[in-house]
């Protein structure tokens, strides 16, 4: 995501007192939680509309393509995170090897995007409430 005027918007925060730039992190940090709560619920709801197909003594549904992904192993979930990095920064996604191959698809599979729906979902909610956060923090920093 490109936002226009990020560098001078930067260099405002920069100026802004350290304990008045908490409630931004805090913003980040709740709207990447909810981007992954969000994700975890479209995951685990399982469409039931893909291939079954037996593996050992279980049964799968796979998702159809371009459909979320279905939960298997539970290690897709299993190895997500919401890691704040740095001052004014939080990532969130999966450490699951098989992530990007599901967003992306493969030449034997097609795509079962799930963190670019999930971000485009929430995009605007979590914009608003950095937005609201920032201007809060430029308010105060101006006393």
């Amino acid at each position: 995501m490109t936002v226009l005027g990020a560098d001078a918007l930067m260099r405002k925060i920069a100026d802004i007192p350290r304990r008045e730039r908490k409630a931004i992190k805090d913003a980040l940090l709740v709207s990447a939680n909810e981007m992954s709560n969000f994700w975890v619920v479209r995951i685990q709801k399982n469409s039931g509309t893909g291939r079954k197909y037996k593996r050992g003594k279980r049964t799968h549904t796979a998702s159809s393509p371009g459909e979320y992904p279905n939960a298997d192993m539970g290690e897709l979930v299993g190895k997500r995170f919401v890691d704040p990095r740095g001052d004014l920064a939080v990532a969130w996604g999966t450490s699951a090897k098989h992530a990007l191959p599901l967003e992306v698809g493969t030449s034997k599979m097609a795509a079962r995007p799930h963190m670019r729906p999930t971000f485009n979902a929430l995009r605007a909610r979590a914009s608003a409430r950095v937005l609201a956060a920032v201007n809060e923090a430029l308010r105060a920093a101006r006393g």
